[in-house]
Formats: C-alpha cells, structure tokens, sequence
C-alpha cells in the first residue's frame, strides 16, 4: 500500500471513529436518547465519497443535519479538511456522545 493511501485509509477511520465516538453503538434517534447528538457516516463507493452529518440535538425524521463535511476519498486534502472541520464542530459545540 503507497504511502498517500495509508493517509486517506487513516483520515476516513479517523472519521469513523469520530462518528462512533458521539453515537455509541446504540440506537440514536431522539425519542430513545432525547437532545443527545447522533452523526450519520456515509461512504458512496460507486463516487468515492464520504459525507458525515451531524444532528446536534438528536435526530428526528425529515429534519437535515446542522452540520455537514464531505470529501472524495481519492483526494487526500479533502479528507484531512473534512476531519478537521468535523474536529472543530466538535470541539467548538462541546458535542459529545
């Protein structure tokens, strides 16, 4: 594996991790867990995208995310931006699971 994989494979895990971090493993919707944030994780392989939303209060049906970071994983800048902008919704909304 090339080094500029190894970094983009690194960057994605890393907003796996992110994502698990404030969800848990358990259900997330606001009825089971009420103003608690869940954060969807979504890989597109067919595009090579990856899009992680934030629902700073919880999610609810046909109500989008306040927050939103995407990148294309055959780009390595994008990831490393998306990562820090989801580091910093994180950080500066103080959401944790």
């Amino acid at each position: 594996m090339k080094k500029a994989e190894k970094a983009r494979r690194r960057d994605i895990h890393r907003l796996l991790d992110l994502a698990l971090d404030i969800n848990g493993l358990g259900e997330r919707k606001r009825s089971v867990t009420g103003c608690r944030p869940t954060v969807f994780f979504e890989y597109s392989g067919h595009v090579a995208k990856i899009r992680v939303d934030v629902h700073r209060y919880g999610w609810e049906p046909d109500q989008g995310p306040d927050f939103c970071v995407s990148a294309y994983t055959d780009g390595s800048a994008g990831l490393c931006d998306a990562v820090r902008e989801l580091e910093g919704c994180i950080a500066g909304e103080r959401i944790v699971g």
